[in-house]
């Protein structure tokens, strides 16, 4: 991160009669949560320096960085995030989401983080509506807002969710009904917390609970198939060179060998590297062998992914509907669907990389044998 320019930006904000503790507060939050999504530097450092001139006017934003040296991407990146505060919701994109929970960085301090934060909210509403709430009103008033409040990310609402709900509890009494829907809540955050100490003892995998695996395993998905996309098109530039060399050596051979028969030599070690190398490049290029149905008794057992087609082409539509319907309504199935999915990805990968390493090597040796071969063959005769 660029934390010259952060300093200089949070020093700025100190001068005059300018305040930057509510400023420093949303950057740090801003930063924490970045990280946790692991966004490049680029995108922290302009989430920071949003932050915290996000109570300022953007032109001055626009004024000041370029004063500092500030690039003409972190600039646009800025401004764009602090126009983003008055954009409709569902156009925000991750750090435009991230900005908007750093908002609430006082939710982390607990309770008195919130009173705080609440305190701060009130004098606004009265600021804005020109008069100040009675003690009867006020209590509906507050739960109303932390009620009301939402989080944009999951990992905000994973760090602040639980002050938010007892900031809540704490204004006016509940109806069962509500009183039911909180319970619910607290449950849920509590299987989170389980599943997560679960996930650390290695007995299963808390996907759906957290944004930054599911991040995570979308990364590493997407770059087993580029990798296998990489791996096929070298397998293809092998299978190419080597059916050319082999065509030309063929076509050549009845003519150019009589009388040279001192070549036969280097001319066959060249036709067998060639012929190896297609072999392992077909190898590498092959598709795998799969049954293309699946027993629905073994869906419960996590050892078969419906996902994979391989798993499934043969089976009729019922018994598929059947199958993915036990998936989707078992959490726990879903996730090592997603794991098993990635293993055996990764396990057909590892098996076509060292079939091309293998291919490649043979070239290599090939050609070099071929090149020694016919110098021995030219300086012998």
């Amino acid at each position: 991160m660029n934390t010259s320019l952060i300093e200089k930006a949070e020093a700025y904000l100190v001068t005059g009669t300018k305040n930057n503790a509510p400023a420093q507060g949303a950057k740090d939050l801003a930063v924490l949560l970045g990280r946790r999504y692991n966004l490049p530097n680029e995108t922290l450092d302009a989430l920071a320096l949003a932050a915290l001139f996000q109570q300022e006017k953007p032109e001055l934003v626009l004024q000041w960085l370029p004063a500092q040296g500030a690039s003409s991407d972190l600039v646009q990146s800025v401004d764009s995030l602090l126009r983003s505060l008055q954009a409709d919701e569902a156009t925000l994109d991750l750090p435009q989401q991230i900005l908007r929970d750093a908002r609430y960085y006082r939710l982390l301090d607990g309770q008195a983080g919130a009173d705080a934060m609440l305190k701060e909210q009130r004098k606004e509403w009265e600021t804005k509506e020109g008069k100040a709430y009675d003690e009867a009103d006020w209590p509906e008033a507050a739960r109303r807002y932390w009620k009301q409040l939402r989080f944009y990310t999951g990992e905000a609402a994973a760090l602040m969710g639980d002050t938010r709900r007892e900031a809540a509890k704490a204004w006016k009494p509940r109806d069962k009904e509500e009183e039911k829907e909180e319970k619910k809540a607290d449950k849920k955050d509590k299987k989170k917390k389980k599943d997560k100490k679960l996930a650390l003892a290695g007995e299963e995998f808390p996907i759906s609970g957290s944004k930054s695996v599911q991040m995570m395993f979308k990364t590493s998905l997407r770059n087993h198939i580029d990798l296998t996309n990489i791996a096929d098109n070298k397998a293809n530039i092998m299978l190419s060179i080597n059916a050319l060399i082999i065509t030309i050596l063929i076509s050549l051979l009845p003519t150019s060998l009589q009388g040279h028969t001192y070549l036969l030599a280097p001319v066959g070690v060249l036709l067998a590297s060639c012929v190896v190398s297609i072999i392992f490049a077909t190898l590498a290029t092959r598709p795998v062998k799969t049954e293309g149905f699946t027993n629905i008794d073994k869906i419960k057992t996590e050892t078969t992914n419906l996902f994979f087609f391989g798993n499934f082409y043969k089976m009729n539509l019922p018994d598929y509907k059947q199958g993915m319907r036990q998936v989707i309504e078992d959490e726990e199935l879903m996730e090592n669907a997603i794991v098993t999915d990635l293993f055996f990805l990764g396990k057909a990968l590892g098996t076509k990389f060292n079939r091309l390493r293998i291919c490649y090597s043979v070239f290599m040796v090939g050609i070099t044998l071929t090149v020694i071969a016919f110098a021995v063959a030219y300086s012998v005769h």
